[in-house]
């Protein structure tokens, strides 16, 4: 008689840290645009063309200005910049700059854009115009990065142990120049400012972190620079890699280093309210495997999107391929997106954005097609023994998964360790209405559940991949396996 073991989905997410004969059965080995929930992993989103002629190449930056009357989305590519807030054609909004990698923050209705190559811009929702700033011994050209704190604008300077401020309630302006080379104990340049909020809520009890190439962060209080600034304090952490992969994290402050994504409430002795220091613990291997590969490479950035409930850090690959790695950050489960082409994001509204390489800015969702192709899913489940003491025959298996639209699904299974077997493929055709759609109900074929398929495997320990081709939604919650104590030979 053959015994039934069932192993649940990996809503705990895709572990990168532990050995693949440890990993636990509610985690995966590999976990592609399948994104973990509490009772099930499901397909991501897909994208779709939002503004196209954003140049010819590359989109570099990509940004939100909405304060007031103004709701507007901006976009960088071939020495311009556009307005891409309606779908269609880009609007070009000013050309001949050096460099499309910007890096911006909004004060004051108007959206400051600095890159350490170009003229520091304004962009007040109509037109973009050179910036005011000035500053004794300042190139302005080099400004590189621009951050607000306490009704001031800070900005960071190529190459520089210290950081530029502005007089209050001013956008750039008559700049002061702070230095930081003598408070740091390992040197390097300052490469980003972060705002860390200790109760949750802006205040005056708010800390401003200058985050240095040497992985130091440094941490004062205070509203004016000149007058009242106090050291918090001074700490060491992994080396970050750039102004875009440090992100405000509710209260907190998350970046990427070379010792995987850290956050700073896991360095300092405060509360935050939510605890955010699992959010490299299965993520680290990944992590520092990519950055050690490409720890220059431009592409590198965090986004936060409310709405999908998802923290995605941009990874460029040192080949020239993109992936994302993806938090659930309800969960702190993570998984990664592979397809999707992009060089940076932003939020507009309550929806995802990215720049892509052919002059194109894409939506994510709220569809489940990549720009009209169907997303490929891939999971490989951990390895399961059904007998520690003897080999086990596998002779069936059940992906239990409810799928909306048509799937092809492709089965391989790696027997103790050993390379995966040859692939099949099986396919489930869609037909119906889907339910949610007016014509639909519950038990339309669009919620299809796969029943048994035929396995032949024998062995101490299984794992099985399996690829999903789908143009709708794939739900996976669990994985059935028929085996019996295999015959002695």
């Amino acid at each position: 008689m053959a015994d039934i073991t069932t192993i649940p989905a990996p809503i705990k997410g895709w572990n990168t840290v532990a050995s693949i004969a440890n990993i636990p059965q509610d985690m995966a080995i590999v976990l592609d645009n399948l994104i973990p929930s509490t009772g099930s992993v499901a397909s991501r989103k897909g994208y779709s063309s939002h503004a196209t002629g954003v140049g010819s190449g590359n989109v570099d930056s990509l940004f939100e200005l909405r304060a007031l009357s103004v709701n507007k989305m901006v976009a960088a590519a071939s020495g311009a910049l556009y307005d891409v807030t309606s779908v269609g054609a880009a609007t070009s909004l000013a050309t001949g700059f050096t460099s499309n990698q910007w890096q911006g923050a909004v004060f004051n209705a108007v959206l400051g854009l600095v890159n350490g190559a170009d003229a520091p811009q304004t962009y007040d929702g109509t037109s973009v115009a050179a910036m005011t700033v000035s500053g004794g011994g300042l190139t302005v050209t080099n400004l590189s990065s621009i951050h607000v704190f306490k009704n001031r604008t800070y900005f960071t300077e190529n190459a520089k142990q210290g950081f530029w401020y502005s007089a209050l309630s001013t956008m750039g302006g008559a700049l002061t120049f702070f230095p930081l080379g003598k408070v740091g104990n390992f040197g390097g340049n300052l490469i980003a400012i972060q705002t860390l909020t200790k109760d949750g809520g802006s205040g005056q009890d708010d800390a401003i972190c200058f985050f240095m190439s040497s992985g130091e962060i440094i941490v004062y209080e205070g509203t004016d620079p000149g007058t009242d600034f106090l050291l918090t304090g001074v700490f060491k952490a992994g080396r970050p890699i750039g102004p875009r992969s440090i992100i405000k994290l509710g209260p907190d402050i998350m970046f990427v280093t070379d010792e995987g994504y850290l956050t700073v409430s896991s360095l300092l002795p405060l509360s935050f309210g939510k605890d955010n220091s699992r959010i490299n613990e299965f993520i680290k291997g990944a992590a520092s495997t990519a950055v050690a590969a490409n720890p220059t490479g431009f592409g590198w950035q965090v986004v936060v999107s409310p709405s999908n409930n998802i923290l995605v850090v941009n990874v460029p690959g040192s080949d020239s391929t993109i992936v994302q790695h993806v938090l659930n950050v309800n969960t702190m489960a993570w998984c990664r997106f592979t397809g999707i082409n992009a060089r940076c994001w932003a939020v507009y509204g309550n929806d995802l954005y990215f720049g892509s390489t052919n002059g194109t800015v894409y939506l994510y969702g709220p569809e489940f097609l990549d720009n009209g192709s169907s997303v490929t899913s891939v999971y490989q489940s951990p390895y399961l023994s059904f007998n520690k003491a003897a080999q086990s025959r596998t002779t069936a298996f059940r992906p239990r998964a409810r799928i909306d639209g048509n799937l092809t699904m492709t089965v391989k299974s790696s027997i103790d360790f050993k390379p995966f077997s040859l692939p099949y493929t099986v396919s489930y055709t869609f037909s119906g209405a889907a339910w949610g759609d007016p014509w639909g109900s519950p038990w339309a074929t669009s919620n299809t559940v796969i029943n048994y398929l035929n396995m032949n495997s024998i062995g101490y320990d299984i794992s099985i991949s399996l690829t999903f081709t789908c143009g709708g939604l794939v739900d996976y919650f669990e994985t059935n396996f028929l085996s019996q104590k295999a015959s002695r030979i």
